[in-house]
């Protein structure tokens, strides 16, 4: 949580008011300003505009605005908000407002081999903001919908972090919690957390001292995969299980609004597809939909969450896009990225209220003018406006701008030493 205190003159109109502490605020940061001395501030009279000119008032949900007393404030830098100057302004019951200008900057991480978390600034991508060690190779991270936190995952030894993202440091909102045995990807809720693992979905909840520990493991049997809107109380995993005719790919809904979380329906939704092929699933931030990936047949499955009795829908993917395997969907439900890395392509879909369509396929290495040339692509994560973030093999990002037709693309940042393995994005 950040924190700036206003050293303020007597007439609150002067603007040229000394701020101690960062005015470099980044995406989804909690802040507290509070004033020493000078004319009160007034409840509800408070505003934070962006560099693109949109106002967030007190009452924006996005902002969690809450007045503490006549020196306190306390908001969140919203989500989807544009990098650049911001202008706050706090009202003071005698004179002008209090007003000043800071700097919010959009951040983007990056898991390497060795286990190194690293965030990087996107107006400064080669400089390093902070770190943190949470583990040695293969692992997974995934951001709240705010863009605050993050859970990271150490596959291999069943390690689970949850850090705090701030302007210049990353910093355990709640101890480690150590399964012992090897998990896949997890997602943030907000009262905890789930995990993917080969005995089933584990539940972590938080308990009253904040403290989080393993509540429960689904009954899923082994899951590759989970995700989930958290704003709707929603949840997805994708894995196998059995009928009779033999094991089947599954898609598990989960109503996450129950405490502990637990399974819409006990066997899961049946999606077909070549079994053992699922290596991916998302669920859109709206709640809509979860659409899963099969690598063994390059096809995408989709299934209407609050359908009662749920129709899976199958699609291939075009033909040019092989080794379909990761999957990243932005924060407004717009679009879906699919990650082929046999033919190092990125396939796009439009998103329209359950609702896909192919939109565009590109070769996710701007680097390279063929796929023998260009590096596989690893994870991917949007930031707000279309703009699509593709992490390479060799630790390079690309970015593609899905306005434009075809995407415009440029690397911003080179290879480094150690490869990257995920890749997140702030919304």
């Amino acid at each position: 949580m950040g924190c700036l205190l206003l050293v303020v003159g007597l007439g609150a109109c002067d603007t040229s008011a000394k701020i101690e502490g960062s005015k470099r605020w980044v995406v989804g940061q909690r802040v507290t300003l509070e004033r020493t001395y000078g004319s009160a501030f007034v409840q509800n009279d408070f505003t934070l505009t962006d560099s693109g000119g949109r106002v967030y008032a007190s009452g924006d949900p996005k902002l969690d605005y809450e007045f503490v007393d006549d020196t306190k404030v306390r908001f969140t830098v919203p989500q989807g908000i544009p990098a650049g100057t911001a202008t706050v302004s706090i009202g003071a019951d005698s004179g002008g407002p209090y007003v000043f200008s800071v700097e919010v900057v959009r951040l983007f991480g990056v898991l390497d081999v060795s286990g190194g978390l690293s965030f990087f600034g996107l107006d400064d991508p080669e400089r390093q903001i902070n770190s943190y060690q949470v583990g040695v190779g293969q692992g997974y991270v995934s951001l709240s919908w705010e863009g605050d936190r993050l859970i990271a995952v150490a596959a291999a030894t069943g390690e689970i972090h949850f850090l705090e993202i701030t302007n210049d440091a990353l910093v355990p909102y709640a101890p480690s919690v150590e399964l012992g045995i090897p998990l896949g990807r997890g997602a943030l809720l907000d009262q905890g957390a789930l995990v993917a693992s080969s005995v089933g979905v584990g539940v972590i909840v938080q308990l009253p001292n904040g403290v989080l520990e393993l509540a429960a493991w689904l009954p899923t049997g082994a899951v590759s995969a989970v995700a989930a809107a958290p704003r709707y109380n929603r949840a997805v995993a994708a894995g196998v299980t059995g009928d009779s005719t033999g094991p089947v790919n599954a898609m598990y809904r989960i109503d996450a609004s129950l405490s502990p979380p637990d399974l819409v329906e006990p066997g899961g939704v049946i999606i077909g597809g070549t079994v053992n092929g699922v290596t991916d699933v998302i669920m859109t931030p709206d709640g809509v939909i979860g659409v899963a990936v099969n690598n063994l047949d390059d096809s995408l499955t989709k299934v209407i969450f609050e359908s009662a009795s749920p129709s899976p829908d199958q699609l291939n993917l075009p033909a040019e896009d092989v080794g379909a395997w990761r999957l990243a969907v932005d924060a407004e439900s717009r679009f879906l990225a699919v990650l082929c890395e046999v033919s190092k392509s990125v396939a796009v879909y439009a998103l329209n209220q359950g609702g896909m369509a192919h939109s565009a396929s590109m070769l996710a290495d701007p680097r390279a003018t063929t796929a023998e040339l260009a590096q596989a692509p690893v994870d991917a994560g949007f930031a707000p406006g279309g703009l699509l973030y593709v992490l390479l093999a060799d630790g390079a990002v690309a970015e593609f701008n899905l306005n434009l037709a075809p995407p415009a693309a440029t690397t911003i940042r080179d290879a480094q030493p150690n490869p990257g393995i995920a890749l997140l994005m702030q919304p």
